[in-house]
């Protein structure tokens, strides 16, 4: 299946589809460090970067929608502003891509807990839309066996008039790497990054 990847950061979601089979064909990204970083690890996908308001036109059609976000008002230490505050999200521009693709399913990555919580928005417009969905929020340490502390949100969609097999979230990981684990592991420094900005190269020495 061919995925796009909006407010894809440095490209978690990329990576993950990929290891599963899925063809990333375009991605976003908001800023030009995170585009610098997205196409050192990604060379081969096209990337748009700015406002995704911006690149409506540029959007291939697709079967699934990947997307990360993050709002410092909906962090924990954030002023947790409402959606009304903040004029169109994000939010309704993946309401507007949905609505002309039409994917068959949808993954969503908040990385504040409020967001979720708070604006339902996106749990209306996926009902608009007649997509079925399930969340969960899942421990970065727990479920994704790494040696960090903190929670995300996952929405994961599906359109009403296709059949799926039922999902389920993962269970939760009976070992989690160490850091000394990951610092040391050659292979993923190789499957990750293919050309190290020059101000990471020092993080990565040794």
């Amino acid at each position: 299946m061919k995925a796009i990847n909006l407010f894809a950061g440095t490209g978690t979601l990329t990576r993950a589809f990929k290891s599963q089979g899925a063809e990333v064909i375009w991605a976003h990204a908001e800023t030009a460090e995170e585009a610098e970083i997205y196409r050192c690890n990604f060379p081969g996908i096209p990337l748009y970067q700015g406002e995704l308001s911006n690149a409506a036109d540029k959007i291939p059609s697709h079967d699934i929608l990947l997307a990360s976000l993050s709002f410092v008002s909906f962090s924990v230490a954030g002023k947790r502003t409402s959606a009304k505050d903040r004029g169109r999200s994000p939010i309704s521009l993946i309401g507007s891509i949905l609505s002309e693709h039409r994917p068959r399913a949808v993954c969503i990555v908040f990385s504040a807990l409020q967001m979720l919580r708070e604006d339902e928005g996106i749990l209306e417009l996926l009902i608009r839309e007649k997509y079925q969905y399930t969340y969960h929020i899942l421990e970065k340490e727990q479920h994704g066996g790494i040696p960090v502390r903190g929670k995300k949100a996952y929405l994961i969609g599906f359109r009403k008039d296709r059949v799926f097999p039922e999902f389920q979230f993962p269970a939760p990981c009976e070992h989690a790497a160490s850091i000394e684990e990951l610092w040391r592991a050659e292979e993923q420094k190789e499957a990750y990054y293919n050309s190290i900005p020059s101000r990471y190269k020092e993080l990565l020495a040794g």
